[in-house]
């Protein structure tokens, strides 16, 4: 009985240990596609994410470019769109905040 107790927490720690990493790279497709998108065509991305969020084409863009990806832009206004506060501030918690983990 011990033994069947001990190769079963093995067994669990083992999957715990290598499933969040297969699971987290997955967690982020996503924003590649995204970035692929807005590469391909950065206009055509600019604009689906101002009806999106109901906002500018112009607004968009200016978040889009003061964000190392174009990713980021959907999760600022995302964020934005979620707590209520302005991209501005969101920009701002972000950039501030970044090299924090």
């Amino acid at each position: 009985m011990k033994l069947h107790q001990i190769l079963l927490s093995m067994a669990t720690l083992a999957v715990l240990l290598t499933t969040p990493a297969k699971t987290q790279a997955a967690d982020f497709d996503w924003a590649i596609d995204l970035n692929q998108r807005a590469d391909a065509n950065p206009t055509l991305y600019g604009s689906q994410l101002a009806v999106r969020f109901g906002t500018v084409d112009t607004k968009v863009h200016d978040i889009i470019r003061r964000l190392d990806k174009p990713a980021d832009a959907y999760m600022i206004l995302r964020l934005s769109e979620m707590t209520s506060r302005s991209p501005e501030y969101i920009i701002r918690e972000y950039h501030s905040k970044k090299y924090q983990g």
